[in-house]
């Protein structure tokens, strides 16, 4: 399940380490950087960078302290606003498709035949 999961996650475009801090988060709530390191076995090197980019891209919230604390957003909140963003990407990309398509349709020339006779017409019908 956590390589589903993290796998998941990485299609929001998250880094493997962003999306084994999110989920070591879903289980934590809150935590200081340290305790997030160690839940989540992200180097402690790495972690500052790693919050950082969460709090940037709106998967947690950081409250100013000493030390700094990181609370999760919740994951409905995170998937209701990426799964609105992917949606409307894929409708604004089936729209230019679309209207690329049908601009083009009137370029292409229609055939157009010029048959004689009701046998010559079933004929080609069939």
């Amino acid at each position: 399940m956590k390589n589903k999961t993290i796998g998941s996650l990485k299609m929001f475009g998250l880094s493997t380490y962003e999306s084994m801090v999110y989920l070591s988060m879903t289980y934590m709530i809150s935590g200081t950087a340290t305790e997030i390191s160690l839940n989540s076995n992200v180097p402690r090197t790495k972690i500052y960078d790693v919050l950082k980019s969460l709090s940037n891209k709106g998967f947690i919230e950081i409250e100013r302290g000493r030390p700094l604390k990181y609370h999760i957003v919740p994951p409905s909140d995170v998937f209701r606003r990426y799964k609105q963003k992917l949606l409307d990407e894929l409708e604004e990309t089936e729209m230019n498709l679309n209207y690329a398509y049908e601009s083009q349709l009137s370029k292409i020339p229609a055939p157009i035949w010029l048959i004689h006779g009701t046998d010559r017409i079933i004929k080609k019908r069939t």
